[in-house]
């Protein structure tokens, strides 16, 4: 999968094309925040049940180069909800 990079700061942003793979889910690009040993990947994707449908955002947080830690996360002002990564 070709991506470009765009680095900012302390961070790296990657972006990879969108697939035209058949049995692909995606709906758009992929892009991937890298910051602070955190990834925040974002991307729209079909679903399985309907690929027809609306896409569906897809966001993905993965703690990959920091010890275990709390991730408080809000939706649209509907309060935190907190994860351990």
């Amino acid at each position: 999968m070709s991506h470009e990079i765009f680095p900012v700061r302390d961070a790296v942003v990657r972006l990879f094309d969108r697939s035209a793979d058949l049995g692909s889910d995606d709906a758009s690009d992929m892009y991937v925040l890298e910051v602070a040993g955190i990834s925040v990947l974002v991307r729209f994707r079909t679903t399985r049940t309907n690929p027809m449908s609306r896409p569906q955002l897809y966001v993905h947080i993965e703690n990959e180069g920091r010890g275990p830690t709390e991730l408080a996360v809000e939706i649209s002002n509907s309060g935190d909800t907190i994860h351990q990564i």
